[in-house]
């Protein structure tokens, strides 16, 4: 016998205290401990284990400890809901959303849902359950009748259309039908038509030249040409029609058909080059020039007759002569070298070669050190041997562009070129770049290319007032916002240019004028009846009446032609024919089955329309999903629509009404009205978008991806721009169009002496030579018995003893036989001993000790000197001299604590110094005296020293 009590608070937690009473089936000796017992009950009835964990709901998670049911909350991410009208259902871990009610707009008026509306008329928007979505209205314009239709957007429309009317010409002038007119060609004329522009050339007849001596002409704006059978006479004598002559060295005349034309030469001097410039006219020419006493060198500089001089290139001389300026180049006498390992350089400035017996020297004459590496350019990279100069370059490997729009570049100390790919892809595939904007077939809006992708941009018209009364507002073809038309045609809202022709019905033609609007009406006279069977009528379009012959008359005694169809109501419909009226009646279907409904007749229709669900007399009806179910059955359905509060899947756990829950990664269960509907995941099978595409698949998702962005490598996914080893030799590297691999290429030298052998380290590329010289802990090479200090602990000696390196500390004293504690003191390798007497060491406000006596500066004021005294630090300010009287801005130097003002107030430059500053601070705040010299700790081959105004300088000593 079991009794359960249940206790719960805010669903935060439930205690379950169970008393269970079992029944033994084993004998009297043989008694279970306490810890069989301890079981739960869970909500459902079902009996838990000690230990065990259970899921009543979504949001719930049990536990069973000490007989005790321990139940918490899960943290749950809820969705926000779709928009703010929508409304909440409470459930017992999310709530639910019901968005049936509509839509809030732009403008904060409410949308019904399902509702569609305009906010332009190229963009309407539709109010769904997950809110509003927009649509563009697509235009579609068909092939005008000819090429001189002008294209036009109505007010208050989408989409453009064709207005044939008139013409068009290739310079935009707008011509009524029946215009003619030339172009600058006199000799072509144009004329609109129906068709088009027609275009007329005009034929030219030459008569037979009238007597010898006579020449043809085209007079201006004529297209045929005329006989001219004259020609012209000055006072040098007669000239024939077209003879070129001079009467002067600036003067030039020639014959036409109109007379002598005379053409004088127009002089024009540039500015004397220099003072000694005089002008002069050449023979047989028009025009002076300047003739000058010396030379101009091309970068303007002024040279006597005689005068020698240098250029950048330290080999060309050049002289000013009275000829001109000559080049003299200098010759270099080829000198033998002193030995066979020398090379030969030129010094910068010098002409001549010389001979570099000590390193090496490069491509522009810079003399560099044996053993130095340097880089000529960023992929090549140069190294000084005993053979001279060994040179190794990257090599790049670059796949191809992922796209049309992508753009090699190379990044400044880079060698290698990587895939540059910005910008956007609209729908017609055409490419633009981030912050480009563009038209679409709406003038109002623009689309722009943004990092986020292709935004929307609509234009905000405003409202102008018209400049006189008689304006009228219309749209121009491609603009957006409407302007001011004052001299062209409004009638009934709609826009008409100047001379356009137009009808407002068949029997009055409209014209558009300077003056206004022009109205013709068109008067019909029409004849006696052909015969008495005649009937008059009107064309549909036309307006004078016409007779006609054949046709019909019904009993009302209205006439019809021939063919002509015409109904009395919706269920009778007449024909004229040969024979006379046919009568058709129309018969309507009937009921198709019980389980319809009948529609009233829509406006024009005769029958009803039926209504139908299926035929329940062929469909059978399932029982209820559940014990709690409740049935419904809506109009023209045929089983019922069951209501249950929820749904237990195949496990036994019960699920709410609408919710939803995953049993794999491709599939979803969701608990409906229905029952249990179980929706798969399809996946579609799609092409890479370019071959450096990897296939992969997420992590808690069903279908795989394509991976343009990353690289797989061995099923490793690498972001763009990671880099990653293959081996020693062979990097690979992630760019956007695939993986680059680099592979190092090594150039090794002849040895630099016979103990050498080639050794190449673990996970190095290129092999290196080992000698039997040693190398010290910062990589620099040490000859056989070398002995030095080791830079990082200035107290280790270090020597090279047989290929190795050997390094010791020095002896210290021992310790004194009084009470002492000896610091190591700045960078001394021993402790300073304590004065037996005093032992008095300071310790300054870095924690650094001094001796009694010693004196230093604060690393963090340099206008305070401090000194030890009596084991006490004393410190004192420096006093600095005042600023001048005139306006003086003294520069601040490192480490210096007064400022150097001007000695005087036109002399800014010279500085006049109060105080100098005698000592430096290294970048570990170590004081160091005017000219000491100190290693750097990290690279024992650069050397420091102090310098006056506490500068310091750096220099590579090795």
């Amino acid at each position: 016998m079991e009794k359960v009590m249940w206790f719960s608070h805010n669903w935060s937690f439930v205690l379950v205290f169970v008393y269970v009473e079992l029944l033994s089936s084993t004998s009297a000796n043989n008694h279970g401990t306490c810890d069989d017992f301890m079981v739960c009950v869970d909500e459902t009835g079902l009996i838990q284990t000690e230990g065990a964990t259970w899921y009543p709901n979504e949001c719930q998670t049990c536990t069973c400890t000490d007989s005790t049911v321990y139940c918490h909350n899960l943290p749950v991410s809820c969705p926000p809901p779709p928009h703010s009208y929508c409304t909440e259902i409470p459930g017992p871990c999310c709530p639910q959303w019901n968005c049936s009610s509509g839509c809030v707009d732009e403008s904060g008026q409410h949308r019904d849902l399902g509702s569609s509306w305009y906010s332009c008329p190229c963009l309407y928007h539709t109010c769904t359950k997950t809110g509003i979505t927009t649509s563009i209205k697509e235009c579609y314009l068909p092939d005008p009748v000819h090429s001189m239709c002008l294209k036009f957007t109505p007010e208050n429309e989408c989409c453009p259309q064709w207005n044939c009317s008139g013409c068009t010409d290739p310079a935009g002038n707008y011509h009524v039908p029946g215009e003619e007119w030339t172009t600058t060609d006199p000799c072509i004329s144009f004329v609109c038509t129906e068709d088009g522009i027609k275009e007329q050339r005009v034929e030219c007849a030459l008569t037979s030249r009238p007597h010898e001596g006579c020449s043809t002409y085209l007079p201006a704006g004529s297209c045929c040409p005329k006989w001219n059978c004259s020609g012209c006479s000055d006072h040098t004598g007669h000239h024939p029609v077209l003879e070129v002559w001079k009467i002067d060295h600036c003067t030039t005349r020639v014959c036409t058909m109109t007379g002598i034309q005379t053409t004088r030469e127009s002089c024009q001097l540039v500015p004397a080059p220099h003072n000694t410039c005089v002008k002069h006219i050449l023979p047989n020419k028009c025009c002076p020039v300047w003739r000058c006493r010396g030379c101009i060198d091309y970068s303007g500089s002024f040279h006597e007759i005689g005068e020698e001089w240098r250029t950048e290139n330290p080999c060309f001389l050049f002289k000013c002569t009275e000829d001109g300026i000559t080049l003299n180049r200098l010759q270099c006498q080829d000198i033998h070298p002193p030995r066979a390992d020398c090379s030969k350089y030129t010094p910068v400035g010098e002409c001549c070669p010389k001979w570099n017996c000590s390193g090496c020297v490069d491509e522009v004459g810079i003399n560099r050190s044996l053993y130095e590496v340097w880089k000529r350019d960023s992929c090549t990279t140069n190294f000084c041997t005993r053979n001279g100069i060994q040179t190794s370059e990257e090599v790049c490997e670059l796949g191809p562009a992922p796209h049309p729009s992508c753009q090699k570049n190379i990044s400044e100390g880079d060698c290698c070129p990587q895939w540059n790919c910005r910008g956007c892809f609209d729908n017609t595939g055409n490419y633009h770049e981030i912050g480009h904007e563009w038209n679409t077939h709406y003038p109002c809006l623009k689309l722009v290319c943004e990092q986020a992708g292709i935004t929307m941009k609509l234009t905000n018209c405003t409202d102008l007032n018209p400049p006189h009364p008689n304006c009228r507002k219309y749209i121009p073809e491609g603009e957006c916002c409407p302007v001011w038309n004052c001299s062209g045609c409004v009638q009934d809202g709609a826009y008409h240019p100047l001379h356009h022709i137009w009808k407002s019905d068949p029997c009055t033609t409209l014209t558009c004028t300077n003056t206004g609007i022009q109205v013709t009406k068109e008067n019909c006279t029409l004849g006696p009846s052909p015969g008495p069977s005649c009937r008059k009528y009107i064309k549909n379009g036309d307006c004078c009446p016409k007779w006609n012959c054949s046709g019909c008359t019904d009993k009302f005694g209205k006439y019809y032609e021939l063919h002509q169809k015409w109904s009395t109501n919706e269920c009778i419909a007449h024909e004229c024919t040969l024979k006379g009226i046919r009568t058709t009646v129309v018969t309507c279907i009937e009921k198709p089955h019980p389980n319809c409904i009948e529609l009233p007749p829509l406006p024009g229709a005769c029958c009803s329309k039926w209504n139908c669900g299926q035929d329940c007399r062929l469909v059978k009806c399932g029982g209820a999903p559940g014990p709690d179910c409740n049935a419904t059955t809506p109009p023209l359905a045929c089983c019922p629509i069951w209501k249950c509060r929820g749904c237990f899947d195949d496990l036994g756990k019960y699920h709410l009404l609408g919710s939803e829950w995953k049993n794999d990664n491709c599939n979803t269960s969701i608990c409906t009205e229905l029952g249990i509907k179980i929706s798969e995941e399809v996946c579609s099978k799609t092409l890479p978008p370019h071959p450096s595409c990897s296939e992969y698949t997420p992590e808690e998702e069903c279908c795989s991806k394509w991976n343009c962005s990353g690289c797989v490598d061995s099923g490793v996914l690498h972001q763009v721009g990671d880099e990653w080893k293959v081996d020693p030799c062979v990097t690979h590297v992630c760019t956007k169009s695939g993986i680059l691999k680099r592979k190092k290429i090594c150039y090794l030298g002849s040895a630099p002496d016979k103990s050498c052998r080639q050794y190449t380290a673990p996970e190095e590329c290129c092999p290196r030579w080992e000698c039997s010289n040693c190398l010290d802990e910062q990589s620099v090479r040490r000859m056989e018995g070398d002995t030095w200090h080791d830079p990082l602990n200035l107290c280790k000696q270090c020597s090279c003893i047989d290929g190795s390196v050997t390094c010791v500390l020095p002896d210290c004293a021992s310790p004194p036989p009084w009470l002492c504690d000896p610091p190591h003191v700045n960078e001394k390798c021993c402790p300073n001993s304590c004065d037996p007497q005093t032992g008095k060491i300071c310790k300054d406000e870095e924690g650094i000790l001094r001796v009694e006596g010693e004196s230093w500066k604060d690393p963090k004021d340099p206008c305070i000197n401090c000194s030890c005294d009596g084991g006490t630090v004393k410190c004192t300010n420096l006093v600095c001299a005042p600023p001048p009287s005139w306006q003086c801005v003294p520069p601040k130097l490192p480490g210096q604590c007064c400022p150097n003002y001007c000695d005087s107030p036109t002399n800014a430059t010279t500085l006049s110094p109060v105080i100098l500053d005698e000592e430096c601070f290294d970048h570990i705040g170590t004081q160091r005296k005017l000219g000491e010299k100190w290693l750097d700790p990290s690279n024992s081959c650069v050397e420091f020293s102090c310098g006056r105004l506490g500068f310091i300088t750096e220099r590579k000593i090795c």
